[in-house]
């Protein structure tokens, strides 16, 4: 019986997969900071787990450290879900600065890692095949240990947190439920069809190294035959060099190639098919029952925006063929895509007050129309598509203080939009004329991390510094640029956490299963019954006005947030109207 209020829990696995079987549970259970308390190990498939129920039961203080691995584990292995009170991973990532995470990237916030330097003491890993035995003696003592470290943690870092990060703590926490369950519902993928534009980008790639041949016959993927063959062999002007003084192969010194020789373009082709071609080999091995199942991650960026792996689905290349294997192959589901309409521009507005764009936003006016009217100094009804483009990459691209030859290569890489150093200078000036609050908020926001040691964004969160970092003047440099974009990235991906939580909250697994989250859009799956239309506009307004985002944002939402709905495969869903034409016939 657990009848004591305190529980860490931990699971030891076979490996990391979700099907992986778990070996053993542990459970330390303590009354207070007095209390030695006691342990139980439980093993699936021999002990009785009847226990586990018990840390359903109200006035249960149930800790993990990194509980989303566990709790999902449990979930879909053994049909029991355990509640998560709190997850010493996330106090740790509260109780960092940002230099440590960045530099210690991937070994800060481990179990080992935070123990060894919170608590000083010593590294109690033993070897894998101790840690994943099904001996009962090999594991007792590294689990128990595993557990009673999450508990010291624990106390140590409740009482070292900011209470005004407690906020965004609670938040992380409701995050880390949705996304168990969105890790175990997983994305649906059309994988007959994936064979097939597979065996299509093979096709082209050897047709591609067929033309590459003409030219030479080397391994295209070795940078080193590739400078000799365009730097010393073809004669071409080094664009760049790389961080270790080698001429640059990489996609941005091609792309400053283009047009230089007709080799660029076909190299350029081959690494779209090859890159292509790795993400479908991945998908392939990993898919499941016809799905993906993706990790999603709330402590791996500084800004709290929101990570992916194995597979990441916020690095898929824009090619429609990849996106659109992305699909309900059952009939009675449709994938349904609400994405967030130009999120980062919008918070910008708000954060830094800026008039022109709320102004564009309120009376339902394309802010890149808008743009490229003004650089053009046409009417806003002859703007052309292209000259359109141009100002969606100044957008996004000055939005941070972007500088003229930087934005060059962003703008051609990003959007395929060639143009001078001049035009990209004049385009720059046309942008912080219209929008020239930034230039204030920019100095706020450096001026808030000089005087403090962070900022805080509009919900609520935290980018920390601290004064010992910035006493160095190359740290503070770095870090007065990197500053510019956390207001307004960090309280964007705040604000679709709190949607994210009220949509899982509102609707049950029967009718809408959360998919993945994917930048400023949520994937899911809708059932296809009388409710469909309304769930997706009741999802729809939940996004652009959730409840959750009034308790945290401290400024006045004085523009429209705007989601857009996709209605079928990625990439080339409808909108309402047109799907329920369609559906109708």
């Amino acid at each position: 019986m657990l009848t004591k209020k305190y529980n860490t829990i931990d699971i030891e696995t076979e490996g990391l997969d979700i099907d992986d079987a778990i070996n053993f549970i542990g459970i330390h259970t303590f009354e207070d900071e007095n209390d030695e308390g006691e342990y139980i190990i439980l093993q699936p498939g021999v002990d009785s787990l009847d226990v586990l129920n018990e840390l359903k039961q109200p006035g249960k203080v149930n800790i993990f450290h990194n509980g989303k691995f566990d709790t999902k584990m449990m979930q879909h292995q053994l049909n029991i879900k355990i509640p998560m009170t709190h997850d010493t991973m996330l106090l740790a990532y509260l109780c960092s600065t940002a230099p440590e995470l960045i530099e210690n990237r991937g070994k800060w916030l481990s179990l080992k890692s935070c123990a060894m330097r919170l608590l000083g003491v010593d590294n109690w890993d033993v070897e894998l095949s101790k840690k994943t035995s099904h001996s009962r003696a090999e594991v007792e003592e590294y689990l128990k240990k595993d557990l009673y470290y999450t508990r010291l943690i624990y106390q140590k870092l409740k009482d070292l947190i900011d209470k005004r990060e407690l906020k965004t703590y609670w938040l992380m926490l409701k995050a880390t439920e949705v996304y168990t369950q969105v890790e175990l519902n997983g994305l649906p993928i059309n994988i007959e069809q994936l064979e097939d534009v597979k065996e299509e980008f093979e096709e082209c790639l050897l047709d591609t190294d067929l033309q590459l041949q003409a030219y030479a016959d080397i391994n295209w993927n070795s940078p080193r035959q590739l400078q000799d063959l365009l730097y010393n062999k073809l004669g071409l002007e080094i664009p760049m060099y790389t961080n270790t003084g080698q001429p640059g192969t990489g996609i941005e010194a091609l792309t400053k190639l283009k047009g230089k020789h007709a080799i660029v373009d076909l190299i350029l082709k081959r690494r779209e098919f090859d890159k292509a071609l790795t993400f479908l080999k991945d998908w392939k091995e990993r898919e499941k029952n016809g799905r993906l199942y993706a990790n999603f991650n709330l402590h791996t960026t500084v800004t709290g925006r929101t990570s992916c792996n194995g597979p990441n689905l916020q690095q898929i290349p824009r090619n429609k063929k990849l996106k659109t294997l992305f699909q309900s192959t059952d009939p009675d589901w449709e994938l349904v895509q609400l994405d967030y309409s130009q999120m980062e521009l919008r918070t910008a507005a708000i954060v830094a007050g800026v008039k022109a764009m709320k102004d564009a936003y309120n009376n339902g006016e394309d802010l890149h129309t808008n743009m490229a009217a003004l650089v053009s100094g046409k009417p806003k009804e002859e703007v052309t598509k292209p000259e359109r483009t141009r100002a969606k990459a100044a957008n996004f691209g000055y939005l941070y203080g972007m500088q003229p030859a930087t934005f060059v290569q962003y703008a051609k890489i990003g959007y395929g939009v060639d143009m001078t150093l001049e035009e990209a200078t004049k385009i720059r000036n046309s942008f912080f004329e219209a929008n020239f609050e930034l230039h204030k908020y920019y100095k706020d926001t450096q001026d808030t991390l000089l005087a403090q040691g962070f900022v805080t964004s509009i919900m609520g969160r935290r980018y920390k510094v601290g004064f010992k970092h910035l006493a160095f003047p190359d740290n503070r440099q770095l870090y007065m640029r990197k500053i510019l974009n956390f207001p307004v990235q960090s309280a964007a991906s705040d604000w679709a956490l709190c949607a994210l939580y009220e949509i899982y909250k509102t609707f049950s697994q029967d009718e809408v299963k959360i998919c993945a989250t994917v930048h400023d859009s949520i994937i899911m799956e809708i059932r296809k019954n009388e409710n469909f239309e309304n769930n997706i506009r009741k999802i729809q307004s939940i996004m652009q006005a959730p409840q959750l985002a009034k308790k945290y944002i401290t400024k006045t939402v004085d523009l429209p947030i705007v989601a857009d709905i996709e209605i079928g495969p990625w990439g080339i869903g409808v909108g309402l109207e047109e799907y329920g034409k369609w559906y109708d016939e």
